[in-house]
């Protein structure tokens, strides 16, 4: 069982780092790009398709995490580390993201985007961490 809980939490950890560098590095710096015209529906169309995307992967990392630190604590202590970068991904993510992502439903802001997408290393790094921390336990 340890395995196949390791194994599913690389991947979908694995597959959200992925997910983030795509974002820091090409989606949120496109943001400067989209007419102020259509911002709002622009932004609205990415928070809807991006939650359908990473929730399913967010959720099942979560899951995993907490789920190796409930049967398996007693291998290693970075197990317990995993999960603490998991809740403080999830932090970062409902305390800053969303709600920048929030205050850019109502139009382009140059000073949000900035904020995201400064504040957005923060989540790409803890998810590159990680993804190297389960690789290690791997």
């Amino acid at each position: 069982m340890y395995s196949i809980l390791l194994k599913t939490h690389f991947l979908s950890g694995l597959f959200m780092a992925g997910v983030i560098w795509t974002i820091q590095l090409v989606h949120y710096p496109s943001f400067n790009f989209v007419s102020l015209e259509n911002f709002s529906a622009f932004e609205k169309f990415h928070a809807f398709r991006i939650s359908l995307v990473v929730i399913p992967a967010m959720l099942l990392e979560l899951i995993t995490a907490i789920a190796l630190v409930y049967y398996f604590k007693e291998k290693s202590n970075l197990i317990t580390i995993n999960l603490a970068i998991v809740l403080a991904i999830w932090a970062v993510t409902f305390f800053i993201s969303s709600p920048a992502h929030g205050r850019l439903l109502s139009g382009f802001n140059a000073e949000t985007i900035n904020f995201l997408i400064s504040t957005n290393w923060i989540r790409t790094a803890l998810w590159t961490i990680k993804g190297a921390l389960i690789f290690y336990l791997i």
